[in-house]
C-alpha cells in the first residue's frame, strides 16, 4: 500500500506541477493601430495574457493566450503567438505572427507585411 501511494504522489507531483504563464513580451503589450485605410477602425491590443481584435464602437474577441515564440529570421525579430478560440463551444488554438520592428517599434502582420501598426496605447 505505501509503494502504491509513493507511486501516486510521485505522479501527482509530476503531473500537477504548478504551469508556467505564458506572458506576452513587453514590446508587444499595448494597443496597435494602422492607418491602411480600409482597417482604420480596427485595433489589435495585446495584454500580459490575451490577445483581442476588435473595431470601434464594437465588440472585441478576447483570446487568452497559449504560447508564445520568438523567432529570429535574418535580422528580423518575429513573434508566433498560439491563442485560443471558442468558436461554438469548440476551443481551437489559433496563430497569429508578428515582426516586431524596434528601430520605430512598430508591427507587421507577417501575413500582411505591406500593413504598418503603431502602438497607440501602452500598458507601461
Amino acid at each position: 500500500m505505501s509503494a502504491l501511494f509513493l507511486l501516486g504522489l510521485t505522479i501527482c507531483l509530476v503531473g500537477c506541477e504548478e504551469g508556467t504563464e505564458i506572458r506576452m513580451p513587453p514590446e508587444l503589450v499595448g494597443s496597435w493601430r494602422t492607418s491602411t485605410e480600409a482597417y482604420q477602425d480596427r485595433y489589435l491590443m495585446m495584454t500580459p495574457l490575451e490577445v483581442r481584435f476588435g473595431a470601434d464602437g464594437g465588440d472585441s474577441a478576447i483570446h487568452p493566450v497559449a504560447e508564445v515564440r520568438e523567432i529570429l529570421e535574418q535580422d528580423k525579430k518575429i513573434y508566433r503567438i498560439a491563442y485560443l478560440s471558442n468558436d461554438a463551444g469548440d476551443e481551437r488554438e489559433y496563430w497569429l505572427s508578428v515582426e516586431y520592428r524596434s528601430h520605430d517599434r512598430t508591427l507587421l502582420l507577417v501575413n500582411q507585411p505591406g500593413m504598418v501598426w503603431e502602438r497607440a496605447l501602452s500598458f507601461d
